[in-house]
């Protein structure tokens, strides 16, 4: 009886341990944009193409990571970096900026804009939301086909947002190259 359990204890484990490893493996070569499942790396931008599960819809999406990090203050010490998103997933396009650790600054009374500026152009206020799930690591940027018209002529841009506790900072991305007809 205790060997019987004693066995199971260790299948258990044993689970557990492949399981974490997959895991591993699975986040090191999915953060590689040169190996990502079906992605392809041009210039500066990553692009990939799924299904979603549920109705088979095609999903494309195209990602680029900020040239430059900002340290914010405890808790978020250290360098954050910036991940600028554009997805299609059967509805339209939508742009999206993920911080790696902070907080977007939100009022949902009053909406808030950031200012993103294409090469030399004179900066242009846009309005945006954050998600439905209530995070603050994410603002989805609204004209969003504006936006990527302006982006698939810029090589650089640069965007200034708030930040909670932290006031306006600029985020720089290397855009040159973008490939969006989607």
């Amino acid at each position: 009886m205790l060997l019987n359990k004693n066995i199971t204890i260790m299948k258990k484990t044993l689970k557990l341990v492949l399981l974490t490893f997959a895991v591993a493996v699975i986040a090191a070569y999915g953060c590689d944009t040169q190996t990502r499942n079906n992605g392809k790396t041009e210039q500066n931008w990553t692009y990939m193409e799924d299904k979603d599960p549920m109705d088979g819809t095609a999903r494309h999406f195209a990602n680029n990571t900020s040239i430059n990090k900002i340290d914010f203050e405890f808790p978020y010490n250290g360098g954050s970096s910036f991940k600028l998103t554009l997805r299609e997933m059967g509805y339209g396009n939508e742009v999206l900026i993920r911080v790696s650790s902070g907080q977007f600054l939100t009022d949902a009374l009053n909406g808030v804009t950031i200012r993103a500026k294409f090469d030399e152009n004179q900066p242009i206020n846009y309005t945006y939301q954050t998600p439905s799930d209530g995070s603050l690591d994410m603002i989805f940027i609204d004209e969003a086909e504006s936006f990527i018209e302006n982006l698939k002529t810029a090589k650089k841009l640069k965007i200034e947002a708030q930040f909670y506790n932290e006031g306006s900072k600029i985020i720089e991305f290397d855009v040159d190259g973008l490939t969006w007809n989607k």
